[in-house]
């Protein structure tokens, strides 16, 4: 109890209320609208789980252009405060295997976010190209991938590092080896869990919301039992400012034509041990993720090719 009402002081807010956007329009590079008629948005309250670089500020900025927010003051938190159950660290571990209660504390939020009538969207993105993207950006993972080649990545255990002001008694899971995969298959696995355990809570990939972003938001609000703005507005620019992003036409392409597989992150590119990789993978949970574009590739495609 003590640990997780310490987690709970950590977690930073990942909730999402939007504000009106324009309607009908495509967001412009810089997610402005190119037109802004008045017009009375639909409210749509949804917390966005998901690991580092899975798409989490897209869901959100996507929600940001078509959505009003709701109850402002219910997420007002930073950091190490917390305001009596709202927060959530959007990439809180969420596995069981874990032993160190973080599951607790996500399905008692999740459970709290069903009273309200709000809703859960957990993030997940093809696996090679995941795995890639934290090669050149680990953010909480820069053990598992610092100054090591991919050799030596499939080899060894790691640790997740602490997000700043997180208290100094907090452990954080160790995966073993081969650590940076087991990240993946420990998120991914327990997000499909948690789905399947809250009836407020559901899997999407990164790659659909990208390929078919009003698809993808209609089938989470028909989840959700929210109406969609009465035109949608999608986003032509970057989703987030920090590291390099890409605009939609370059992460359609990224995704379409596997250029992850090939990017020489640190001079050494993922496709050389594509093998080693695709054993470590964690298949079974395929069954299990929703698919909503026919254009997005399969996700074993990189190692079956």
């Amino acid at each position: 109890e003590k640990m997780a009402k310490r987690m709970l002081c950590l977690l930073a807010a990942g909730a999402l209320h939007g504000v009106p956007g324009a309607q009908g329009v495509w967001m412009t590079k810089n997610n402005e609208p190119e037109s802004l008629d008045a017009f009375h948005a639909p409210v749509f309250n949804y917390h966005v789980l998901g690991m580092f670089d899975s798409g989490t500020n897209l869901m959100n900025a996507m929600g940001l252009a078509n959505y009003q927010k709701l109850d402002e003051g219910f997420y007002k938190c930073h950091r190490d405060k917390w305001n009596g159950g709202s927060c959530m660290w959007k990439h809180t571990p969420p596995m069981d295997e874990s032993d160190l209660g973080f599951r607790t504390v996500i399905d008692n939020h999740i459970a709290t976010l069903k009273k309200l009538n709000h809703s859960v969207v957990m993030m997940v993105r093809n696996p090679i190209s995941h795995l890639a993207s934290w090669k050149k950006a680990p953010y909480q993972l820069r053990s598992c991938v610092r100054k090591k080649k991919w050799d030596e990545i499939l080899k060894t255990s790691c640790d997740m590092d602490k997000p700043p002001h997180s208290p100094d008694d907090m452990v954080f899971p160790t995966f073993k080896a081969p650590g940076l995969v087991e990240v993946w298959n420990s998120y991914v696995r327990s997000y499909v869990d948690i789905a399947k355990a809250h009836e407020n809570a559901m899997v999407m990939r990164y790659e659909d919301l990208v390929l078919e972003p009003e698809k993808s938001m209609k089938i989470f609000a028909d989840f959700a039992g929210v109406e969609m703005p009465e035109n949608f507005s999608a986003l032509a620019g970057p989703a987030k400012t920090h590291g390099h992003s890409l605009d939609s036409e370059e992460a359609v392409d990224k995704i379409k034509n596997h250029l992850y597989v090939e990017e020489p992150h640190g001079g050494e590119p993922i496709s050389g041990h594509l093998k080693a990789i695709c054993a470590a993978i964690d298949w079974s949970v395929l069954d299990d993720i929703p698919k909503i574009s026919h254009d997005v590739p399969s996700y074993d495609s990189d190692c079956t090719s």
